[in-house]
């Protein structure tokens, strides 16, 4: 590989602008993602509730937005990628705006559930228009933007929600609000509708993967059964990475005690940073190797971060291996997306960028 000739500044600078807005509307959502660390909170210690009910809401939390992937992946392929990111956005903002005028009420939690169906019902209309405007040539790139937007606003989310958390739980869902109300007015007047076309669809250039099929996306997932085979690593791979969430930060605190809680933030934040830089660096050193030898190059830097846990029982070595799945997660979002966008029929895309993803979760 001849490194002298890869720009990386200019690998970014030749994408359609809607990715940039995608990507700018990527940062905004993720922002808005502090309710998840904040939730667990709120439910303790504003409601009182205790350890093991605040344990089921933040499940069905995290549960709920799998019927609104599935909606939102059949109804972007069938009215269009800009209408299903509009209105289940304004569902959401509804739920979040009553949210604001509860302020400390036991029906917030509910609200948020229902608000976060509607959120995840977006994420495969946006990956879908994402699939719609880029090339074979340009995906790679366009999915680590993605990727480093998602991680910019998961950066700044927490830092929002630690000032506000003890003196304005009421602002926080009103934040989350103008957040979601930021990406829908983006959206509505500067993003255009990306859902193919006739013409489009039987263009004779498109590639053999994304040829138009009939019949409903498990028929075609059948028929496309190498899809099926590559979901089920993909499944290993997140059942992987989701203890950097739950087990991980109950590892450290068994090990350094009331230390664990600082130690994991640390990881945490070095995670972030790891992602940004490295997704600027990284991904057009790699975007040539094949998509499949990627993911299997991430499974790999999985079982070696995640394995070198077990054995350490110092910080430095958390460091180390944080450093190494943090390799691993770049690689595995952003070539897993690629080769599911390059072998799914351009007239299921939103139902292909849900179905998968539901499948792994």
């Amino acid at each position: 590989m001849d490194i002298k000739n890869i720009d990386i500044v200019n690998q970014y600078s030749r994408l359609p602008r809607e990715i940039y807005l995608l990507t700018i509307a990527r940062i905004v959502t993720y922002c808005a993602h502090f309710v998840f660390p904040f939730l667990s909170l709120y439910l303790v210690t504003t409601l009182s509730y205790g350890e093991d009910i605040a344990g089921y809401f933040i499940t069905a939390l995290s549960i709920a937005s799998g019927p609104g992937l599935l909606l939102g992946g059949k109804l972007a392929d069938k009215i269009g990628r800009k209408k299903v990111i509009i209105y289940f956005g304004l569902a959401a903002l509804v739920f979040l705006l009553t949210c604001t005028i509860l302020g400390a009420s036991p029906l917030v939690p509910y609200l948020l559930i229902l608000a976060y169906c509607f959120i995840g019902g977006q994420n495969p209309a946006i990956n879908a228009m994402l699939i719609d405007l880029t090339t074979k040539e340009t995906r790679k790139i366009s999915f680590s933007l993605l990727l480093l937007g998602q991680n910019i606003g998961l950066a700044l989310g927490p830092l929002i929600v630690g000032y506000l958390f003890n003196n304005f739980i009421r602002f926080i869902f009103l934040i989350n609000a103008i957040f979601m109300a930021a990406v829908l007015i983006l959206f509505k007047f500067f993003i255009k509708e990306s859902l193919p076309g006739k013409k489009i669809i039987n263009n004779r250039k498109i590639s053999i993967g994304e040829k138009a099929e009939d019949g409903n996306v498990m028929a075609i997932l059948l028929r496309k059964y190498y899809l099926l085979i590559f979901s089920l690593p993909l499944i290993v791979f997140n059942f992987i990475f989701a203890q950097s969430n739950f087990s991980l930060p109950l590892y450290l605190d068994s090990i350094f005690g009331q230390a664990g809680t600082t130690f994991y933030g640390t990881l945490m934040t070095i995670n972030l940073i790891l992602v940004i830089i490295f997704t600027l660096f990284l991904i057009p050193f790699i975007k040539k190797i094949d998509p499949i030898i990627n993911v299997c190059i991430s499974g790999i830097l999985f079982a070696i971060g995640f394995g070198m846990i077990s054995l350490s029982n110092t910080f430095s070595i958390f460091i180390i291996s944080t450093i190494i799945w943090t390799l691993g997660q770049i690689i595995n979002f952003v070539f897993s997306y690629v080769y599911i966008a390059s072998n799914c029929p351009i007239t299921h895309r939103g139902r292909f960028s849900a179905i998968i993803p539901f499948i792994n979760r």
